[in-house]
């Protein structure tokens, strides 16, 4: 026989990856694994690719397919004739380890930069159950407790987390947030700290700010204690929108053209109208649905700004769809002095200078991104209490 095959018991796509984790976990307690991973489905089985176990030998690895979300099993098959009996026994040790394995406890200090509209560079301290929030030698550190089943699942699952802390304070603060060192601690930092928090969550260009330090609503905390669960569908979609915000920050402070900058904040708008969205009417030509997206992304505007601003976020949304669609950039530059010309094209049939990028882009996109963030956040905070 020249192959072992681990039995998979689980319900959904995450009990799933529970299990296969637990194997992978358990190899890597007692050696290394390099993968050749290029995985293909084939009828009922998933083919992904070689693996080289250091010290027991090199197998192809496939999973059998129960369902779309489930497997029933992991088959490791050798080229070799036959597994070994020290193979075989390896492999039996790894199937009685990975049904007692649990995680452990990991305790990650992130380092970020911050560069803020304000001039502000740290917030201010905070602390919670797996979460603390501190400057060392002006420094600033995110401390986040969390449990995995190896230092390589961890390493993994630590781009993630740092993705969403990213796009949640940068929103949260107008600010770009840049992670810039990972460190492993052995035990929680010390620090002396009363919890305070924002009082206006109503703010839009003056943000909380106290002894030069970033002041955090309270619900971004709870919501940055529970964030690797955070996995309701309304909060990936918050994510989603946050991360086009992020890429909004960063081009704009890089310099990039005006286009793409404005594409990225009119996306994460587009983004948040997904949260609770509900199809609605459908083509009577070609009987598909009407997603009236812009529509949705003005009614957004006009329901956390007013209707001036939605006439700005139009302009904005036009412009962003011309870039997108056709291509077409900004090719009419403002010189200091109006040369009025005629224009087929547009709509008052004069020549029209564009929308230049209006920093307050920046505050007026935050502040809806905040808006929705307090309506989705504390309602998912309060249903997982």
């Amino acid at each position: 026989m020249n192959k072992y095959e681990f039995k998979i018991t689980s319900k959904d796509i995450e009990s799933t990856n529970e299990e296969l984790m637990k194997i992978w976990a358990s190899i890597l307690e007692k050696t290394k694994m390099s993968w050749q991973y290029s995985p293909f489905k084939m009828n009922n089985l998933i083919n992904v690719g070689g693996v080289s176990i250091h010290g027991v030998g090199d197998y192809n690895v496939s999973f059998v397919r129960k369902t779309k979300s489930q497997i029933s099993s992991v088959i490791f098959i050798t080229q070799k004739e036959s597994i070994t009996k020290e193979e075989s026994d390896f492999f039996e040790e790894i199937n009685k380890r990975r049904n007692l394995i649990l995680k452990e406890e990991f305790i990650i200090a992130l380092e970020f930069d911050i560069s803020s509209l304000f001039g502000v560079s740290y917030l201010h301290p905070y602390q919670s159950k797996n979460v603390s929030i501190y400057c060392i030698k002006d420094k600033q550190y995110i401390e986040i407790v969390h449990n995995a089943y190896s230092k390589e699942q961890l390493q993994e699952e630590v781009l993630l987390i740092v993705d969403k802390i990213t796009s949640i304070l940068s929103t949260q603060t107008n600010s770009k947030f840049e992670h810039t060192k990972t460190s492993l601690l052995k035990k929680r930092t010390s620090i002396t700290v009363a919890n305070k928090f924002q009082c206006d969550l109503d703010w839009i260009d003056e943000y909380p700010i106290e002894n030069n330090h970033f002041l955090l609503p309270e619900y971004v905390l709870e919501a940055l204690e529970k964030i690797p669960q955070l996995k309701d569908d309304s909060i990936l979609k918050l994510l989603r929108a946050s991360h086009h915000y992020v890429n909004g920050l960063n081009l704009q402070t890089a310099r990039m053209p005006e286009e793409i900058t404005i594409t990225y904040f009119m996306s994460c708008i587009e983004v948040l109208t997904e949260i609770n969205f509900t199809m609605g009417d459908i083509c009577k030509c070609c009987n598909q649905p009407l997603y009236s997206i812009r529509k949705r992304v003005l009614s957004l505007v006009e329901l956390h700004l007013n209707d001036s601003l939605k006439k700005v976020f139009d302009e904005y949304y036009v412009d962003r769809s011309k870039y997108l669609h056709s291509g077409v950039r900004n090719e009419r530059y403002y010189a200091g002095i109006s040369l009025p010309q005629i224009s087929d094209s547009d709509k008052n049939g004069c020549k029209l200078y564009p929308l230049p990028f209006d920093i307050n882009l920046i505050e007026w996109t935050g502040y809806i991104v905040r808006k929705v963030s307090q309506e989705v956040l504390k309602k998912i905070i309060v249903k997982q209490l």
